[in-house]
């Protein structure tokens, strides 16, 4: 079931409905197939890519990496190797 009221007038819901109705139809029976379901498919390996992207250029989080309060990635001092003469 699809209830539209998008606009005010009848005619227009009932098109806007039967479209939304045909596409929730289409996901459900067609899946990953459908118009919605490659659309998202789409957009997901489009996120896994720019991640693959960001992990190259960044190299990812390091092992010495630590979580501060407001929840950014900082790397802690490395004071035991770096000792003064």
């Amino acid at each position: 079931m699809v209830i539209c009221q998008d606009t005010r007038y009848l005619q227009q819901n009932r098109k806007i409905a039967r479209k939304r109705l045909t596409e929730k139809l289409d996901l459900l029976f067609n899946g990953e197939h459908s118009k919605a379901g490659k659309k998202i498919q789409k957009l997901q390996a489009r996120k896994h890519k720019q991640r693959q992207r960001s992990k190259k250029k960044y190299g990812g989080v390091s092992e010495d990496a630590e979580k501060s309060e407001d929840g950014e990635a900082t790397k802690k001092p490395d004071t035991e190797n770096s000792k003064p003469e």
